[in-house]
């Protein structure tokens, strides 16, 4: 229905759209595959710091791996809490 401004309102044949990020089974496992590697990503880092990160290639390496575990981090901090656990 028309609003005197003319706006509109949700009435019961045209419901609002309602986002099903949650439910959708393929965001859930990338969710959880982010998880599960920001966990497992800190132990590749151990090796690369006993050897020390005396080259270039070894301190990108370290930075890349630094960078994934942070997006890794971002995706996945919602995975229980997405899951209903």
């Amino acid at each position: 229905m028309n609003q005197p401004n003319g706006t509109t309102r949700p009435t019961a044949d045209r419901p609002t759209a309602t986002p099903q990020r949650d439910s959708d089974p393929l965001s859930l496992r990338i969710r959880a595959l982010a998880f599960w590697s920001a966990i497992g990503l800190p132990f590749v880092h151990i090796p690369l710091l006993f050897t020390g990160l005396s080259t270039w290639v070894e301190t990108t390496m370290f930075l890349l791996l630094l960078g994934c575990n942070l997006v890794a981090l971002y995706v996945g901090h919602e995975h229980c809490q997405s899951n209903g656990r």
